[in-house]
C-alpha cells in the first residue's frame, strides 16, 4: 500500500515539472533569436561603415595616380629636350673633327706628295749609280743558284745511282743464291740507307712498294734477315703493285727464309709463286719462276731426293723449249743436278739418260756458263758409267766396255772445263780400272792440285766412292791415293 503511495506521488510530481522544462525552453530559443537579428545588425552596420572606407581610398588613389602621371609628363619634356641638346652637341663635335680631319689630310697629302717625290728622285739617282753593280751581283746570284741546284741533283742523283747499283748487286747475288756474297762498299751501304730515316718518319700504311723494297734490303745488307723477309712480305701485298714486283719480292723473302734455315716457310713461299704466275708470259716473271723452282728442288734435295727429282721435272718441262740464256742456263742446271741426285740414288741408267739429253740439247750452245754445265754433265755421265761397270764388275766384257765410255764422256768434260779436279780424278779412276796404273797415278796426282774441285775435297770423295760397289782392285787405288794426297800435303805446307 505504501509502494503503490509512492508511485503515485512520483507521478504527480513528474507531471508538474515536464511543463516547467517546456516553458524554460522555449524562453531561451527567443532570447536567441534576439541575439542573432542584433548580431546580423552590426555585421551589416560594420559592412557599411567599411565600404565608405573603401571608396574614401579609392577616391584618394586615383587622385594620386594622376599626380604621378603629371610628374612622368613632365619627366619625358625634359628627356626629350635633353635628347635634342645630346643630337646637337654630337652633331657640332663631329663637325669638327670633320673640319680637324680635312685640314689634316690636307696638310698629310702635301707632305706625302712632297715626301713621295723625293723618294722618287733619291731612288732613281740611286739605280743609276749603282744599276751596273746590281745586274753583276744578281747574275752572279743566279750563276750560284744554279750551281747549288745542280751540284744537289748531281748529289741526289749519285746516290740514287749507288743505292740502284747495290740493290742490284745484292739481287744478283740472291739469283745466283750465292749466301756469302761479298759485302758491298761503305758508300753503297750509306746510299742504301740514305731513305730509312724518311722512312721512319712516315706511317707504314702509306708506304709504297719501293718503300718497303728499300727497306728490305737494307736490311739484308744489315745481315738482319727475319726484317728482310717481313719487308719483302709486306712489298708483295702493295694493292695493284704489278705481278711483277711481287713475284720478284716474294722470291726474295723465299731466298732470305732459306739463308735462315726456314726450308718449308721458304719452299710454301716458292710453291705460292709458281702456283699463281707459271702461267705467266711476262719474260722477268718466267725467270723468277724458273728460279724459284731451281731454289725449291735445292732445298729438297737435302732430305727429300724423290721430291728434288720431281721439282727438277717440273722446271724441265716447263721451260725446256725457252730460248731465254738464263732460263737455258736453269734448265741445264737441273738437268745435271737431277743426274746427280739419280747417280746418289744409285738409278744410274736414269741419271746417264738425263746427262745425255742435256748434253744433246746443250752441246751446241756457246755460252760460257752453258758450256761451263755441259762439260759438268760430261763428267757426271763419266762417273755415272764408272760405277755402273763397277756394279757390273762380274761381267768383264760389259764393264770394260763402260769404262771406256766412261773414259770417252771425262775427256769431254776436261776439253770444256780442264782445270776440274773431280773429273781428271774420276779419269785416274777409270785408268786404274783398265789397268794403266801409270796413267792412273799422273792423272791423280794432276787432279790434287786442280784449282777446281782438287786437293782434299778430290781426296775425300774418291775415299768415298771406293765404298759404292767396292772391288778387290779398289785397294791398290786406295793405297796410290794415300800416297800421292801426302806428297801434296807436304808440298802444300812447305809453301
Amino acid at each position: 500500500m505504501r509502494l503503490s503511495l509512492r508511485l503515485f506521488v512520483l507521478s504527480c510530481l513528474l507531471c508538474l515539472a515536464l511543463p516547467i522544462a517546456v516553458a524554460n525552453e522555449k524562453q531561451d530559443s527567443n532570447a536567441l533569436s534576439t541575439q542573432k537579428e542584433l548580431l546580423q545588425l552590426k555585421i551589416d552596420s560594420n559592412r557599411e561603415i567599411q565600404q565608405k572606407d573603401i571608396e574614401s581610398l579609392k577616391a584618394r588613389i586615383d587622385a594620386f595616380d594622376k599626380r604621378i602621371d603629371d610628374q612622368n609628363n613632365r619627366v619625358s619634356d625634359i628627356n626629350s629636350e635633353v635628347d635634342r641638346f645630346a643630337i646637337a652637341t654630337g652633331l657640332l663635335g663631329l663637325l669638327i673633327t670633320v673640319v680637324f680631319f680635312l685640314g689634316g689630310w690636307a696638310a698629310y697629302v702635301s707632305v706625302a706628295n712632297k715626301a713621295k717625290e723625293d723618294a722618287k728622285s733619291a731612288s732613281k739617282q740611286w739605280f743609276d749609280d749603282n744599276a751596273d753593280k746590281l745586274m753583276t751581283q744578281m747574275l752572279e746570284l743566279e750563276r750560284a743558284a744554279e750551281q747549288a741546284h745542280q751540284t744537289i741533283n748531281d748529289k741526289v742523283a749519285d746516290v740514287e745511282q749507288k743505292r740502284s747499283a747495290a740493290i742490284k748487286n745484292m739481287q744478283d747475288s740472291m739469283y745466283a743464291s750465292v749466301k756469302d756474297a761479298p759485302p758491298i762498299s761503305d758508300e753503297d751501304t750509306k746510299a742504301l740507307r740514305s731513305n730509312e730515316e724518311r722512312l721512319r718518319h712516315i706511317p707504314e700504311a702509306s708506304y709504297s712498294y719501293e718503300d718497303w723494297n728499300q727497306r728490305a734490303f737494307a736490311a739484308y745488307n744489315a745481315s738482319k734477315l727475319e726484317d728482310a723477309a717481313l719487308f719483302w712480305k709486306r712489298a708483295s701485298e702493295i694493292p695493284n703493285t704489278g705481278a711483277d714486283k711481287a713475284v720478284q719480292a716474294l722470291f726474295n723473302r723465299g731466298v732470305v727464309l732459306d739463308q735462315m734455315k726456314m726450308l718449308d716457310e721458304a719452299i710454301a713461299t716458292y710453291q705460292t709463286m709458281i702456283d699463281t704466275y707459271t702461267t705467266s708470259s711476262t719474260p722477268n716473271i718466267r725467270l723468277l719462276i724458273a728460279a724459284a723452282m731451281h731454289n725449291k728442288a735445292i732445298i729438297l734435295k737435302q732430305n727429300q731426293p724423290e721430291n728434288a727429282i720431281a721439282a727438277y721435272q717440273q722446271l724441265i718441262d716447263t721451260f725446256v723449249y725457252d730460248t731465254t740464256p738464263k732460263i737455258c742456263k736453269y734448265v741445264a742446271t737441273a738437268m745435271h743436278d737431277m743426274g746427280i741426285a739419280l747417280t746418289e740414288m744409285q738409278r744410274l741408267d736414269e741419271a746417264i739418260v738425263v746427262y745425255e739429253r742435256l748434253i744433246d740439247k746443250y752441246l751446241v750452245d756457246s755460252t760460257p756458263e752453258i758450256s761451263e754445265v755441259v762439260g759438268q754433265a760430261f763428267g757426271g755421265k763419266g762417273f755415272a758409267l764408272l760405277m755402273k761397270a763397277k756394279k757390273n764388275w762380274a761381267n768383264r766384257e760389259e764393264a770394260d766396255s763402260l769404262l771406256h765410255a766412261a773414259k770417252a764422256a771425262l775427256e769431254e768434260a776436261l776439253k770444256l772445263c780442264s782445270d776440274c779436279g773431280i773429273s781428271r780424278g774420276n779419269l785416274a779412276y777409270v785408268h786404274w780400272l783398265l789397268g794403266d796404273a801409270a796413267k792412273a797415278e799422273v792423272c791423280f796426282r794432276i787432279a790434287l792440285a786442280s784449282a777446281q774441285k782438287g786437293g782434299e775435297e778430290l781426296y775425300v770423295a774418291t775415299q768415298g766412292d771406293f765404298d759404292q760397289y767396292p772391288l778387290p782392285e779398289d785397294e791398290g787405288m786406295r793405297a796410290m791415293i794415300d800416297r800421292l794426297w801426302k806428297d801434296y800435303s807436304l808440298a802444300s805446307s812447305s809453301v
